[in-house]
């Protein structure tokens, strides 16, 4: 049991301790930071003991309040994939020579890049908190078309994760954004699916997909 806070406790998962020694251990060889939310109050900077510390690169540990939540769903997402068995490769960003190459003149960054056992297509995963306007997503949806006509050797096909929010209907915000889709995405392959249910089972039936009527897993397509 850990007990953060004095008459608090709560029970950890296997591997917690071991996990704990390593990640202190690269704290203090200077291999990653332990990054701490926090919030201006009075003007002044004060940490949140409520939220979750995220085990950064030293190069990579400022992070914005605003992102720290996307952060640690996006880090959910590696760990299903990762658990699944089924991931070869994950990029937090572009490769460096892709972006130079052509990414670059697109303006498009993807949440993440993921890749398959026994696929060829690539991933460009984008998550939504439900904070995204909807003009933002028909933008990122035009921009990725204009991607894949320009690299079709790539094979690529963009996947929206729902994330639900306080008041969001998750089932019509899925049928506006499929409607955008068909709208503005010129034929190319787009999926849709919720935050939940891609954590439980990443390379399951989850998602909706542009070119079919029936439920669609990411290794049926390649």
């Amino acid at each position: 049991m850990a007990r953060p806070r004095l008459g608090e406790e709560y029970p950890t998962v296997p591997g917690y301790h071991s996990a704990r020694k390593l990640i202190k251990a690269m704290e203090a060889r200077g291999q990653v930071v332990l990054s701490t939310y926090e919030h201006r109050q009075y003007g002044k900077p004060r940490r949140d003991r409520t939220v979750p510390k995220l085990v950064m690169l030293p190069r990579e540990h400022k992070l914005s309040p605003t992102n720290w939540w996307h952060e640690i769903d996006r880090a959910q997402l590696y760990v299903a994939f990762a658990k699944s068995g089924c991931l070869t490769a994950w990029h937090s960003k572009w490769p460096i020579d892709e972006y130079r190459d052509f990414a670059k003149n697109h303006g498009l960054n993807p949440d993440c890049l993921v890749e398959l056992k026994d696929n060829s297509y690539r991933f460009f995963l984008e998550l939504d908190r439900d904070t995204e306007i909807w003009s933002d997503l028909q933008e990122k949806i035009e921009k990725f078309a204009g991607l894949c006509d320009s690299a079709p050797q790539l094979k690529l096909a963009m996947v929206f994760i729902l994330k639900l929010g306080y008041t969001t209907d998750i089932k019509a915000k899925a049928r506006k954004l499929q409607d955008l889709i068909k709208y503005y995405g010129r034929g190319k392959r787009y999926f849709v699916g919720p935050y939940d249910l891609v954590i439980k089972d990443p390379t399951g039936l989850v998602f909706d997909c542009s070119d079919s009527d029936e439920p669609a897993g990411l290794l049926t397509w390649g």
